[in-house]
């Protein structure tokens, strides 16, 4: 069961394509709305990043990563999830790996629960490596019991 988005906010992205890929997107509730890092205009490359002010503090057992759907454009490979009580200080990475491109859904299992109030999702690279854009239609928590 995730965790309810209702007190949410984003508190950091480094990139958005404004009209397409609004950063609340992430958060929304729909996995047919996404982030997306701009492409248009500034053009920021990898890493990328965004931040989550879960709106109080969770014990987490599981990052669920969904990529955007309909088309495989900004979906990364190698990631990164930290979480953090002050959204400062962030410490070692909770989880890191590889996602598949063609996977929608991607369950990061923590090897522990870790406890905090924001969650960083960065991006590293790419899996296309002409790509310098990363897109991601939802972020969802799952507690530990």
């Amino acid at each position: 069961r995730s965790l309810s988005k209702k007190n949410w906010r984003i508190v950091f992205a480094n990139s958005e394509q404004a009209g397409e890929g609004e950063k609340e997107n992430l958060i929304d509730g729909k996995p047919e709305t996404f982030w997306h890092t701009n492409w248009e205009t500034t053009k920021e490359k990898y890493p990328h990043e965004i931040q989550v002010d879960l709106g109080e503090s969770v014990s987490i057992a599981a990052i669920v990563y969904t990529a955007r759907s309909g088309m495989d454009n900004g979906r990364f490979k190698k990631y990164e999830f930290y979480v953090s009580a002050d959204g400062k200080e962030w410490g070692q990475p909770a989880a890191s790996g590889d996602f598949s491109r063609h996977e929608l859904r991607n369950t990061v299992t923590l090897s522990k629960s870790v406890t905090g109030r924001y969650v960083r999702m960065r991006a590293l690279s790419p899996h296309k490596p002409e790509e310098f854009f990363a897109s991601a239609a939802e972020l969802d928590i799952i507690p530990a019991e």
